[in-house]
């Protein structure tokens, strides 16, 4: 399921991929390992962002923070989920974290990230 979700992905059907990976991670027995579970979550979380359902890609990153250590994918999604729920504290603290582990590695990431950070500045 995770890798038929996968390729609806790569066609941009987002919708039919969140449903199918919500499906796939409710069957956590399903999964080999909590890491291969974890990773459909954060499959899920991007999905999810990218159908523009932010309530569940911030579900699907809790869940999968519970096996698999915080990531610049999953902060960055995180974050943005956050600026678009409004949530003002939180999509800083989340987009901070993102800066302090990306490195360098996703500059168009970052330089959104650090943009949003000046705009929620103004957002007090």
């Amino acid at each position: 399921m995770d890798d038929l979700a996968s390729t609806l992905v790569e066609q941009q059907n987002f919708a039919e991929a969140q449903t199918l990976l919500t499906k796939a991670v409710a069957m956590r027995s399903s999964f080999s390992s909590d890491a291969d579970w974890g990773e459909a979550a954060g499959h899920l979380a991007f999905a999810a962002s990218q159908n523009h359902d932010p309530h569940m890609a911030l579900q699907a990153l809790a869940e999968r923070a519970t096996v698999l250590p915080n990531s610049p994918a999953s902060l960055f999604l995180e974050a943005t989920a956050h600026d678009t729920l409004h949530q003002y504290k939180d999509a800083e603290r989340a987009y901070r974290a993102f800066l302090a582990l990306a490195g360098g590695k996703y500059p168009d990431q970052e330089f959104q990230a650090r943009h949003r950070l000046i705009a929620l500045e103004h957002e007090r």
